[in-house]
């Protein structure tokens, strides 16, 4: 789009081809939009793992507080080398949260602003590497591990 713009067409050899600045913008435009697209279609499976970890959580949360007057804090505090700790897991839990909200909320931003000023052709450019900074791999090593503790644990019983 930045070199389309830069030149003037009708000014060159290819000035002969009618409508030929207009047909090379509306393709680049459809490219882009096409993008985009894919990167909303992203977001729509990111926010449904950010959703259904955050559903997890509540529910989670939800059955603590309803429990927590009969339990003892060494019995959730307590771990083996076989179970985790009740803490230990909303620890996890409260991670992965964390994570996938900040990634959601994170990468909404970005995709509103290029939504704001769909013409802003520096924006546009700064996008696919915006949103390739924004991904965090210490949090995904994190949540990966926890994966892996839980399906540790969950092999052993």
């Amino acid at each position: 789009m930045r070199a389309l713009s830069n030149v003037q067409i009708s000014t060159t050899p290819l000035g002969a081809f009618p409508e030929l600045e207009e047909r090379l913008r509306f393709k680049l435009q459809d490219a882009a939009d096409t993008v985009l697209e894919k990167l909303n279609e992203k977001m729509c499976r990111l926010q449904s793992a950010k959703d259904a970890i955050s559903n997890q959580l509540w529910s989670v949360q939800q059955l603590y507080e309803q429990n927590e007057a009969s339990l003892d804090l060494q019995v959730v505090t307590e771990r083996s080398s076989v179970t985790p700790s009740v803490a230990d897991m909303l620890e996890w839990l409260q991670d992965a949260e964390r994570h996938y909200r900040q990634q959601f909320l994170q990468r909404k931003v970005l995709l509103q602003m290029v939504a704001v000023r769909p013409d802003d052709l520096a924006l546009l450019e700064s996008v696919p590497g915006r949103w390739k900074s924004l991904a965090c791999p210490d949090g995904e090593q994190r949540v990966t591990e926890t994966l892996c503790r839980v399906s540790f644990f969950l092999e052993l019983q």
